[in-house]
């Protein structure tokens, strides 16, 4: 049977995931994000965000879930990206912090494939929403998360320190209760 045929292959993240993590965000971010935002800034961000104590901290504080997704091809192998997600700021809200996929492995459905993966969750939870940030000018990550049924809602500009901002817009899926 072809890849095709057999769907990615999601699982629960745990500590001993984290420096996978860090490596998927780090290739990710530094061959998604020039032109977009300096490389200051993805310097900046990487290490505020993705520091290891902090994710470790976020798992063990429920404040997120880290997913990961393999190829069809490799299930329990190397992962291909990562989703984190969690309690939104607003009651019936999940709040996707993160979703990336590795550069070599994009356009194979693997985010799609995540996204479904939390709104399942998001649904268990009785959610009604599932809300995200996405930088205003990273028009790929935008394109994709509107043909996964999410809408802009707001835009906001957030101070991060460092001299840096996020210049984002506010997406949310509507996906009932």
């Amino acid at each position: 049977m072809t890849e095709s045929a057999f769907p990615p292959f999601v699982r629960d993240a745990g500590e001993a995931d984290i420096p996978a993590i860090r490596a998927l965000a780090d290739r990710t971010w530094r061959a998604c994000y020039p032109g977009i935002i300096s490389h200051e800034q993805i310097d900046y961000m990487l290490a505020r965000m993705y520091a290891p104590e902090k994710i470790a901290a976020e798992m063990l504080r429920h404040e997120a879930v880290y997913l990961l997704v393999s190829p069809a091809n490799s299930p329990g192998g190397e992962p291909a990206g990562f989703a984190a997600f969690g309690p939104g700021e607003e009651p019936g809200a999940v709040l996707l912090h993160k979703l990336y996929i590795d550069p070599a492995h994009q356009r194979r459905g693997l985010g799609r494939h995540l996204l479904a993966e939390i709104e399942t969750r998001a649904r268990a939870r009785a959610a009604e929403r599932i809300v995200l940030r996405v930088n205003r000018h990273n028009r790929h990550a935008i394109a994709a998360y509107l043909r996964a049924g999410f809408r802009v809602d707001r835009d906001d500009r957030a101070d991060i320190g460092g001299g840096f901002a996020m210049d984002d817009h506010i997406m949310i899926k509507a996906i009932g209760g």
